[in-house]
């Protein structure tokens, strides 16, 4: 979400704090995302970025996203994975 309104576009990852390792997922039409395959348990940190243009398809339209959200110095976004399933629902701030 952003500023309580949902993102149907972008791409979240998560990188963790000890290993540097992690996972991307791509935002779907319902706002949601499902990264499958991170490392391990333990701390993360997370971005959050807009589209990207795929070459040769059409324009992509400028992302609403803060800058801020693409760096994992700067987002401020954080996650502790524990084992089995975990959600982490993100709410941005313009």
């Amino acid at each position: 979400m952003l500023n309580k309104k949902l993102l149907t576009s972008g791409q979240v990852s998560f990188f963790s704090a000890e290993t540097g390792s992690g996972g991307t997922s791509p935002v779907n039409e319902s706002g949601t995302y499902d990264i499958q395959r991170l490392a391990a348990p333990g701390n993360y940190v997370v971005t959050v970025t807009g589209p990207e243009p795929i070459p040769g398809g059409p324009p992509v339209p400028r992302s609403e996203i803060p800058a801020k959200y693409a760096s994992a110095e700067t987002s401020g976004l954080q996650f502790s994975l524990k084992p089995n399933d975990n959600t982490f629902d993100i709410d941005l701030k313009k």
